[in-house]
C-alpha cells in the first residue's frame, strides 16, 4: 500500500511539473483583478503591488513580487500564508506519522516479548514433566537393579540403611 502511495505521489508530481501555463493567457489578466485572473487558469498567479498576472511553476521561485504580496489559486491567502500553513501541517502530519510509527513498534515488540513468555512458559512446563518422568524411570531402573543384585546375592537387605560395606 505504501508503494502504491509513492507512486501515486510521484506521478502527481511529475504531471505537476510537466503541465505548464501558457503566461500569455495568464498576462491578459494583468491590471484587472485577483480574481480575474486566477479565473483565467489555476496555474496564473497575481502580485498585489503591480496589479500583473503571470504563470507561476511549481518549481520556481523567482516571482516578480514579494511572496506576502503573491496571490496563488487563492485571493484569500497570500503565498506567505500558505507556506506556512502547508509548512505547519506537514510537520504536524510527520510526527503524528513518527508517533503511530513508535505506538506499533512498542505495540509490536510488547506482543513479541508476551509471545516469548509464553513460549518460555510452555517449555519450563514440558522440561519439568520431563524430569519428573525422568525421575520416575530412574527409580524403576533402580528398583530392577536392586532386584537383580538382591536376586544374585550382590546386595544385602537395607537394614543398617547402607548398601554396601567398606573393605579392611
Amino acid at each position: 500500500m505504501i508503494k502504491s502511495y509513492f507512486i501515486f505521489v510521484f506521478i502527481s508530481i511529475i504531471i505537476g511539473v510537466s503541465v505548464s501555463v501558457d503566461n500569455d493567457k495568464c498576462a491578459r489578466a494583468s491590471l484587472i483583478d485577483c480574481k480575474t485572473c486566477i479565473a483565467v487558469d489555476p496555474g496564473c498567479a497575481y502580485c498585489k503591488n503591480n496589479k500583473r498576472c503571470f504563470a507561476h511553476d511549481i518549481i520556481s521561485t523567482e516571482w516578480p513580487c514579494k511572496a506576502s504580496e503573491l496571490q496563488i489559486k487563492t485571493c484569500f491567502a497570500d503565498a506567505q500564508t500558505l507556506l506556512i500553513i502547508l509548512g505547519s501541517v506537514g510537520g504536524v502530519v510527520l510526527i503524528a506519522i513518527i508517533v503511530i510509527i513508535v505506538c506499533l513498534c512498542k505495540r509490536c515488540k510488547r506482543r513479541a516479548i508476551r509471545k516469548e513468555e509464553k513460549r518460555e512458559g510452555v517449555y519450563s512446563q514440558r522440561l519439568g514433566d520431563r524430569r519428573a518422568q525422568a525421575e520416575v524411570r530412574s527409580a524403576e531402573r533402580n528398583v530392577v537393579a536392586d532386584n537383580l543384585r538382591m536376586k544374585y546375592g550382590l546386595l544385602k537387605a537395607k537394614d543398617d540403611g547402607a548398601d554396601y560395606k567398606r573393605m579392611s
